[in-house]
């Protein structure tokens, strides 16, 4: 489809539940590359938190702060793919069906977060 001269891709069919399964080679290389500079950030970033606190408590802290990252850096993406997968509908409002997807993403974020006070 033309319109003015500028060319506009076609829609994706919103029912296509594979769409967002479609993970090549180059984005897990991007996805592992980005997970090893994160990974190496958060390793350089507990050291030096780590370095201020007395010397008999420094190794307990160490293990405790990497054995959360590592926890976090598994868990998250878990979390992410589940709630990507909750697409089936749950009522309807004016026509449009809603999911849990759909929910946790029109929600506010002091809604979900364990963070937020």
């Amino acid at each position: 489809m033309r319109r003015s001269g500028l060319e506009i891709p076609p829609r994706r069919n919103p029912d296509d539940r594979d769409a967002h399964r479609s993970a090549g080679p180059d984005r897990i290389a991007t996805l592992t590359a980005l997970e090893l500079l994160l990974g190496i950030d958060t390793i350089f970033f507990i050291s030096i938190l780590v370095d201020k606190l007395p010397p008999e408590r420094r190794e307990v802290v160490r293990r405790i702060g990497l054995s959360m990252a590592m926890l976090m850096r598994i868990g998250l993406p878990l979390r992410l793919a589940w709630i990507v997968g909750l697409v089936e509908p749950l009522f309807t409002v004016l026509g449009q069906a809603i999911s849990g997807r759909d929910l946790i993403l029109i929600s506010p974020p002091s809604a979900w977060s364990t963070t937020c006070a």
